[in-house]
């Protein structure tokens, strides 16, 4: 029996705005990839302003989904002359179809923004055992 292997990877470009029509961040390159038995995922930015951090969010029907963990923002000072490259690896995977999807939090004065990234869908492949 063969196992295929399915992996989507979402190419895109989301520029998240604040109210005042700032550029929060532009999002890019949202990726999950099979290694194994873990989902490494990995996204790119620029334009990080007030971005505090990415929490990354796991569903197993793409409607109810749970933060699994969270990633603090790597930008120091806002700039658009280089790009911040995330990682994070899945270790604990959904056995089947996993949906992921990163929200971006923002604080701006006394207020929390949140937005979304959209979904990415990985297909972890089964197990096969070997009866002896």
């Amino acid at each position: 029996m063969k196992t295929i292997l399915l992996s989507f990877a979402l190419m895109f470009t989301a520029v998240l705005t604040y109210a005042g029509g700032t550029p929060a961040v532009i999002f890019k390159n949202f990726k999950g990839v099979v290694n194994e038995q873990q989902i490494d995922l990995s996204w790119a930015t620029m334009m990080e302003s007030g971005v505090n951090y990415y929490e990354i969010q796991r569903s197993g029907d793409g409607m109810n989904f749970l933060d699994i963990d969270q990633i603090e923002s790597k930008m120091t000072i806002s700039t658009n002359d280089f790009q911040l490259n995330y990682q994070y690896a899945d270790a604990h995977p959904l056995p089947g179809t996993s949906f992921y999807r990163i929200q971006i939090v923002v604080r701006m004065d006394q207020s929390i923004r949140l937005r979304l990234s959209k979904s990415l869908i990985v297909l972890l492949p089964e197990q096969e055992f070997i009866q002896l």
